[in-house]
């Protein structure tokens, strides 16, 4: 009897063991197919344990490429009367090539111990080339992409070269869905951008759209300035959004009404891929400008304000002139009009800084601040300074002027006596006559026999004509700007990157990437003699393309513009990485831009 009641125990035990045994299982929907056809894998872990899984690792699909997944999915049940469950992780995969490919085992944790699928082997032969449609789920594609989709709005369709066109992008959303995971950032060609200031927290609030109510974020906004007319294309903003859906149970399941209850309802986590729409933008050109001053291709309203640290100095003392420009409009790319003061006095640019307001309409400051050092005694002017913008609004050209200053300059005898002193006073009209020589004298011979003398005679007239040539040369550069800029371009690229390594040392990440996209700018504007209003990338392009240039270094400059622009708007993660990176590119980019830009035009 105590036998029987031992075997009965055991067999017992053995049983309640089988119902709660583990196991995780890789299983397809098909173990044949064509190059084609789309496979659905699943990874399901079963047992009793089905909140302690964890730390799935899937194997890597080498003759696959995946077309969809992971999508996770659990579901409840009873056995034995105890709860039980699943949990799966599947993909959607597409054969690479043919033959007999395996697909290797997914790995899972599961209370600390760690389990393995096994692998599987589909037998693959060639397709016709005409791709299939997936295998139908319970799914719908469609629902999820009408209930959750991306919208670009741009606040104008058509704007003028300069003017700001504000682009914003909303996720609606009706279904449950956890965080977005940016794939694609929006291109925009022809544009010079800037980011408007968001709030670290995207809030949700609810819109009702022909009728249904949507909950509704602000995801990110930009302000997009046209550098070229016509046609402008926004590209698409994509995220990768988890989506998290209910299966639906058969109609003909008897246990469906039971196993509604939320407790047992099956669950999945699908990727779903939402993309905005692309927009148009119809750049115009600006009215024409010929017979406005000092217009450099400023666009907005703007105001020019100018101040001096002194009035009353004296020679060869610095005096410090500030312009500060102030409005609405693209301060990023401004510039002040050149202006000459005379020969009177020396004028050289100490500092430029720029200060952004990104709340919505682009504002700011431009502070340029010059050290002027006068030369001569007397009454020194600084005329007033004009200068002129497209007010969009007025739709005309207006001008603003900033108010000119008078310096009393005191002669200074220290600053006189270190000029070159071209006087020929001496300190006695008429010196003594020597009429005899001693024999030692006489012994040394005339000094007009010393090579030392003849050279010394000629240096002045080869100091003089040296410096002839090198002023006369400078000032035909100075008169051709464009031909001075061309041949100084590198110089200045070079001046910019030291400062945006400054800024990346600072980890200033936007004064960084301003400073890199400004530095490269200019550069092709110098070298390629391009006005700043008429600047794009493609321009360059094109002047490059008529110098010959190889296609590695057209395509290097095409990636390291874009890739600037696109790091700029780019979350701020690994940052530093990224900010290193793009400052080698460019500065490599520059360097063999110069040698190939020579060498094509020697061709």
């Amino acid at each position: 009897m105590i036998t029987l009641q031992r075997l009965a125990v055991f067999i017992f035990l053995v049983l309640v063991q089988h119902g709660w045994s583990q196991t995780f299982q890789a299983t397809v929907n098909r173990n044949s197919a064509t190059t084609d056809d789309v496979i659905e894998v699943s990874f399901t872990y079963s047992g009793k344990d089905i909140n302690g899984v964890g730390g799935f690792q899937a194997p890597t699909f080498t003759d696959f490429k995946i077309v969809s997944g992971p999508n996770q999915s659990t579901s409840m049940q009873f056995i034995n009367g105890a709860v039980s469950g699943q949990k799966s992780f599947s993909y959607y995969i597409q054969p690479l090539k043919t033959g007999k490919l395996t697909i290797p085992a997914a790995t899972v944790t599961v209370g600390g111990t760690k389990m393995s699928s096994n692998t599987i082997t589909v037998d693959v032969t060639k397709g016709t080339g005409k791709p299939k449609k997936e295998e139908s789920t319970d799914v719908d594609m469609n629902e999820i992409a009408e209930n959750l989709y991306i919208r670009a709005f741009a606040d104008k369709s058509s704007a003028y070269t300069g003017e700001q066109v504000t682009v914003t992008y909303k996720l609606y959303t009706r279904l449950n869905i956890s965080t977005p995971q940016i794939t694609k950032l929006p291109n925009y060609q022809g544009f010079w951008a800037e980011e408007i200031d968001m709030p670290q927290v995207i809030n949700f609030s609810r819109e009702t759209i022909d009728g249904v109510v949507y909950n509704v974020a602000t995801l990110k906004k930009v302000a997009l300035f046209p550098q070229q007319t016509g046609q402008l294309s926004v590209t698409q903003y994509e995220l990768k959004i988890p989506v998290v859906i209910q299966r639906k149970r058969k109609s003909n399941d008897p246990w469906g009404d039971f196993f509604n209850d939320p407790f047992f309802r099956t669950t999945e986590t699908i990727e779903y891929t939402a993309k905005s729409n692309v927009l148009k933008i119809e750049a115009k050109e600006l009215p024409p400008a010929a017979s406005i001053v000092n217009f450099t291709g400023a666009v907005g309203s703007f105001k020019l304000q100018s101040k001096i640290d002194k009035k009353q100095v004296k020679q060869g003392d610095p005096v410090r002139l500030t312009y500060t420009l102030s409005g609405t409009g693209n301060i990023s790319l401004l510039t002040l009009p050149e202006f000459d003061l005379g020969s009177g006095i020396e004028k050289y640019e100490d500092k430029s800084d720029n200060s952004i307001s990104r709340g919505g309409v682009i504002s700011g400051t431009k502070t340029v601040e010059y050290l002027l050092i006068p030369r001569n005694a007397g009454e020194t002017v600084i005329p007033p300074l004009a200068f002129s913008y497209f007010n969009t609004t007025a739709k005309k050209y207006e001008t603003v002027e900033a108010e000119g200053f008078t310096i009393e300059v005191t002669p200074n005898a220290d600053f006189v006596s270190s000029l070159p002193d071209r006087s020929n006073k001496g300190e006695t009209d008429i010196r003594y006559i020597k009429t005899s020589y001693t024999n030692a004298e006489m012994s040394k011979g005339s000094p007009f026999e010393s090579p030392v003398f003849w050279v010394l005679s000629l240096l002045p007239f080869i100091g003089f004509g040296a410096f002839a040539y090198i002023f006369r040369r400078k000032q035909e550069m100075l008169a051709d700007l464009s031909g001075y800029r061309e041949l100084q371009a590198k110089k200045f690229a070079a001046k910019q990157l030291k400062q945006a390594k400054k800024l990346m040392e600072a980890g200033n990440k936007e004064g960084f990437y301003l400073e890199i996209s400004r530095a490269l700018q200019k550069y092709l504007e110098n070298k390629l003699r391009i006005a700043a209003a008429d600047f794009s990338i493609e321009t360059a392009e094109e002047r490059l393309k008529a110098l010959h240039l190889e296609e590695d270094i057209l395509q290097r400059l095409k990636d390291t513009y874009s890739g600037i622009q696109f790091v700029r708007f780019a979350p701020a993660s690994g940052a530093g990485e990224a900010m290193s990176s793009v400052f080698e590119s460019a500065s490599g980019l520059i360097t063999g831009l110069e040698k190939s830009i020579v060498k094509g035009r020697k061709r």
